[in-house]
């Protein structure tokens, strides 16, 4: 009898623990999109123009999300004037490497996407713990941060790069209890969500690598000695998030090369979510239902007009504590409804009983 209280009392505290887990996390404002360092050789002017001119391109990689935009004619274009959109630039020694960081202007940036009718990343982004597995013949492991340079190098660069937020685990004390590499290596959901719970993070990233089992798989006809040194790696990736969303196995010789390639195609489903498509021009209407004064008006109007997918904010009605607004978008409702679930000022409230007919409005909460 003891023991079943005691299996419910852990129960209810790994609920709470999960529950309080789930309010406190956010995603992180990235406040670094319009400056990039670039390596250079010396303070030459030759060299500061070529390493200004990478330093743009790093930064319409930031802002735009995909290698596509890169290839646009107008960005081209544009990519040739880059002295019209540098505002600063300084030199920066680390050990032995000089380094130029430039800073763009945001609002030219942002005015050439918009006349290239491409769309942009907003600051807040999802942050991502990345469990990477990697299994070495019979033998499986999930990489830490601290355990291998070359994989922990390879996601933090990519992560500076994209602006996107990733983290590795600790693999300390409290995660060897808790982590399952079974369970990982399954790519089971659930599991993965409580074992990424102490890190608060907004989704979780598994990739499978592998020279055993993995490569195996392949369904590729593949025969001879270089066919075998070409695929001597196997890599699969899964995003846990809202939806679990899987990548097909890739084959290689290059660990790094395919890690890279991986986050590469994971970036890309979540452009897909968060980027704001700058040649819409959409409105929706929202309700706050606890609008108790007039300083939580005034935070929750700026708190709107500050979004990066919202480009106005109108009161249409004031009625109790309820307000409503119209939001004139620069993209989809589905990317505002995203970049909203992102910060946890505002929660939507969904009534269970209601019909989707009855809620003429998304209403929502503030919680400051």
């Amino acid at each position: 009898m003891k023991l079943i209280r005691l299996h419910k009392m852990y129960k209810l505290s790994l609920f709470l623990f999960l529950l309080l887990c789930s309010l406190q996390v956010k995603a992180i404002e990235i406040t670094d999109l319009y400056q990039a360092a670039v390596p250079v050789t010396s303070q030459l002017t030759a060299d500061r123009n070529k390493a200004t001119r990478q330093a743009m391109v790093a930064v319409i990689l930031k802002v735009g999300g995909q290698e596509s935009v890169l290839s646009n004619p107008l960005v081209r274009k544009e990519l040739a004037k880059y002295k019209q959109y540098l505002t600063k630039y300084r030199y920066e020694r680390e050990q032995d490497n000089l380094n130029l960081v430039a800073f763009f202007d945001e609002n030219k940036i942002n005015q050439l996407f918009q006349n290239a009718n491409l769309p942009i990343w907003g600051s807040l982004r999802p942050q991502i713990l990345v469990w990477l597995v990697a299994e070495d013949n019979l033998s499986r492991e999930v990489i830490s941060e601290a355990a291998n340079a070359l994989f922990a190098e390879t996601i933090q660069s990519f992560s500076r790069q994209r602006g996107l937020p990733l983290l590795m685990p600790l693999m300390d004390l409290e995660d060897a209890v808790s982590v399952n590499i079974t369970d990982l290596w399954g790519r089971f959901a659930a599991e993965t969500e409580v074992m990424s719970a102490r890190y608060l993070v907004d989704a979780s990233l598994i990739i499978r690598l592998s020279n055993n089992s993995l490569v195996n798989q392949t369904t590729e006809a593949c025969e001879g000695v270089l066919c075998q040194e070409q695929n001597l790696y196997a890599m699969d990736w899964s995003l846990v998030a809202e939806q679990q969303r899987f990548g097909e196995l890739m084959h290689g010789s290059s660990p790094k090369d395919m890690l890279n390639s991986a986050l590469v195609q994971v970036a890309d489903v979540i452009y897909q979510d968060y980027a704001l498509s700058t040649d819409l021009s959409n409105e929706v209407t929202i309700e706050v239902a606890n609008v108790d004064s007039l300083s939580t008006y005034v935070d929750i109007q700026r708190f709107l007009t500050e979004l990066s997918a919202v480009e106005s904010v109108t009161l249409v009605s004031a009625e109790q504590e309820a307000r409503r607004f119209k939001l004139k978008l620069l993209g989809s409702k589905q990317a505002l409804m995203a970049s909203l679930k992102l910060n946890d000022n505002l929660q939507q409230y969904i009534d269970p009983f209601a019909s989707k007919e009855s809620q003429a409005y998304p209403i929502f909460y503030w919680r400051r």
